[in-house]
């Protein structure tokens, strides 16, 4: 038995129902974090344990083994192409856009700039004649 365990049972013989409480608690969150423990090394042990590696391979081929191809083979060689190049189309779309709004934010950081000394005197003058009126109340 552990130290969890034991307390629970002395609590049980002494009549005392708030460490009965406690030590029920704490055994069973030994109990508990034990199985977890285990059942974390088991998994943890399987994980990659059946996973095959994958090889990419890489395929060329010279125009007569092109010639040689079946239309419908070169259709399927076509498709992939056509995959390839909507991929890194739409990559340098994204790419793009991202420039261009962390150009725009540029931009609009620089006018801000600009604008700070005005925006700050208006804010000032604002300020004073809300001031002014409170005081001439």
């Amino acid at each position: 038995m552990n130290e969890n365990t034991l307390k629970l049972v002395d609590a049980i013989n002494n009549g005392d129902a708030m460490a009965t409480e406690q030590a029920f608690a704490d055994a069973m969150a030994d109990k508990i974090g034990a199985a977890l423990e285990a059942r974390r090394q088991e998994i943890a042990s399987t994980m990659f344990a059946s996973q095959e590696e994958v090889v990419a391979e890489e395929m060329t081929i010279t125009e007569e083994e092109w010639e040689a191809l079946s239309e419908e083979e070169k259709a399927q060689y076509e498709i992939i192409e056509e995959g390839l190049v909507d991929a890194v189309g739409n990559v340098i779309k994204k790419v793009a856009q991202t420039a261009g709004k962390v150009v725009g934010g540029v931009a609009k950081t620089a006018g801000a700039i600009r604008q700070t000394p005005a925006a700050m005197g208006a804010a000032y003058n604002m300020g004073r004649a809300g001031a002014q009126k409170a005081i001439a109340r």
